[in-house]
């Protein structure tokens, strides 16, 4: 991953930190398979992985061979360096489900018996995601770490020491090019058809609320608040051309729902189920259309700030009921988020 000469953050192949999730991709059962163009996908990683696997045991054939007549024992070294050369041949091409496909057929191998050929592919997913890290700019090096985090005290911990320049093995990043990183991989994550990872989606959601808490209260400590608040409050609206009105539907409808049960039930079927194929044609073929969590939190959030300024404009304060509720809306959506993370943090 690294960034593409426009500010915004790339990976080499996908477009999604593949890394950051590493050591808890869900089960390639979770993907959603009975999209065509994730199947399409799948299948497309499955035949990288005969063809790498392919190369890489006739090129340990030849270099073994070489090694052997050279009179030098060829170990686990030469393996280690044939991954990782047949990886960097390899790594433009690889698709954003490679390492769950990857991972299944490793499950695979070691279900059968085959510990040798599950070793192996155990090495290619290590050379991958050794070889993307060290491409990857200065903050996606720490938000890898921060999403490594189990809990809300854990990645705000992380962000704080990198932003001093403290956190071990990782370089000084300041929290609002942190954030700024966030938002854009939320951007483009949201713009897909299919969310291959929805633990990764939500505990970027996650991370973006605690960078916006912490930046304001770095703000307000130095006695900048009211600037970073009104500076945060334009960004907003900006992001607001670019919401579409279909999340804002949404919002308004669970308004009007007073259970808080019913609210968070509607609210986590609209973060981990898309409309079904049949019943696209009924939304919008427009997968920007589709409720998804970034852009959730910053539609209820833009209502608030919108609210509160009509009422500073108009001198009447704005109805409490409507900001209580909305309140509310917020708060169950990030606890929904948690659970959708697998967190169960009391101090997130």
């Amino acid at each position: 991953m690294s960034e593409d000469g426009t500010g915004r953050y790339q990976t080499a192949s996908s477009g999604w930190p593949l890394n950051a999730s590493s050591r808890d991709l869900p089960p390639i059962q979770q993907l959603p398979l009975q999209d065509p163009k994730m199947m399409r996908e799948v299948n497309k990683a499955a035949a990288m992985i005969d063809m790498m696997m392919d190369e890489i045991g006739q090129k340990l054939v030849i270099d073994g061979a070489v090694e052997a007549f050279l009179g030098r024992d060829p170990g686990e070294a030469l393996k280690q360096e044939v991954v990782d050369s047949i990886v960097r041949d390899h790594l433009e091409e690889l698709g954003e489900v490679f390492l769950y496909v990857l991972d299944a057929f490793s499950a695979a191998a070691s279900e059968k018996g085959d510990p040798e050929t599950a070793g192996l592919m155990g090495r290619i997913k290590a050379a991958v995601l050794q070889q993307i890290s060290a491409r990857l700019p200065i903050e996606m090096q720490v938000l890898n770490a921060v999403l490594l985090c189990k809990s809300s005290g854990d990645r705000v911990e992380v962000v704080r020491k990198a932003a001093e320049g403290k956190e071990a093995g990782l370089p000084k990043c300041e929290p609002h090019r942190l954030q700024l990183a966030v938002s854009q991989l939320l951007d483009d994550m949201e713009e897909k058809e299919a969310i291959p990872d929805r633990k990764l989606l939500a505990r970027l959601c996650l991370v973006r609320e605690e960078l916006q808490n912490e930046l304001l209260n770095q703000a307000f400590g130095q006695g900048q608040g009211a600037k970073a608040a009104q500076e945060l409050e334009e960004n907003m609206r900006l992001l607001n051309q670019l919401l579409p009105t279909y999340v804002a539907a949404f919002v308004k409808d669970l308004i009007s729902v007073g259970s808080s049960e019913r609210r968070s039930s509607l609210i986590k079927a609209a973060f981990v189920e898309d409309p079904s194929m049949d019943s696209r044609a009924k939304v919008e073929t427009d997968p920007r259309a589709w409720v998804r969590p970034g852009r959730f939190l910053a539609c209820v959030q833009l209502t608030q700030q919108e609210l509160q300024r009509r009422s500073d404009k108009s001198g009447t304060p704005p109805p409490a009921s409507v900001m209580e509720r909305l309140e509310a809306i917020r708060r169950e959506s990030l606890l929904t988020l948690q659970d959708i993370a697998g967190e169960h943090d009391a101090n997130g």
